[in-house]
């Protein structure tokens, strides 16, 4: 939960502490996907403990407007709620328009940031098994490798195919052959140290570099 300035700080600090659904009208809007008033928090028993701090904080009515999602992946999707808070027992209609834009311009800001995030996974990281793909391994290569002759050590780089994919593609299915490879890449990952930059260069490869502490190490690990 974020609150503007004009909240009460002792009252915000209260609502961030809080989960969302007891924050009376605002758990209330993003439950329910539709606008939700408290005109007098007094006789609302619906904030429990919580109303008694909002009317010490000279609270007395909140309207809580949902925030809907609008943009690929998330239309129709309620990602949270936008509250008005009022000193007096109830806002004019005029305020209240102003409630309903905010909410509106915080469900596209929100849609957008959330499509930006899935565009980068999706341009970085492999679907299947969730690593990251050849692109963004190249690029972590580039950076470790320059590390390593900064620091005159060695840089271990492995390629690992997994053997008769084909042959199980075709005899069992390819939903048969993603999960040998969900399998796969979850295996090596759990083995792996944490320095390891680990990837998945694309059908049945898995592209790995580490930083070496001496020579063999990675026969060793191969």
């Amino acid at each position: 939960l974020e609150a503007a300035p004009g909240l009460p700080s002792a009252f915000s600090r209260l609502l961030g502490d809080l989960p969302l659904a007891a924050a009376g009208p605002l758990g209330a809007a993003a439950r329910g996907g539709e606008r939700a008033a408290s005109p007098d928090i007094r006789r609302d028993p619906g904030w429990g403990g919580l109303g008694y701090f909002a009317l010490r904080s000279g609270l007395h009515g909140c309207w809580a407007e949902p925030i809907v999602g609008d943009g690929d992946g998330d239309r129709g999707v309620v990602l949270g709620a936008f509250a008005l808070f009022t000193r007096a027992a109830g806002p004019r209609d005029a305020d209240l328009r102003p409630l309903r834009e905010a909410a509106q311009l915080a469900a596209l800001a929100v849609s957008r940031a959330r499509l930006y995030a899935r565009l980068e996974r999706q341009a970085h990281y492999d679907a299947l098994t969730g690593l990251p793909n050849r692109a963004r391994f190249l690029e972590r290569l580039g950076r470790a490798a320059a590390q390593a002759r900064a620091r005159e050590a060695e840089l271990g780089v492995l390629l690992v195919d997994v053997g008769n994919l084909k042959r199980v593609n075709d005899v069992l299915g390819h939903r048969t052959g993603d999960l040998l490879l969900a399998a796969v890449a979850q295996r090596l990952g759990e083995r792996l140290p944490p320095s390891a930059a680990f990837a998945r260069g694309g059908g049945d490869e898995f592209l790995l570099a580490l930083p070496l502490a001496e020579r063999g190490e990675a026969a060793r690990l191969a």
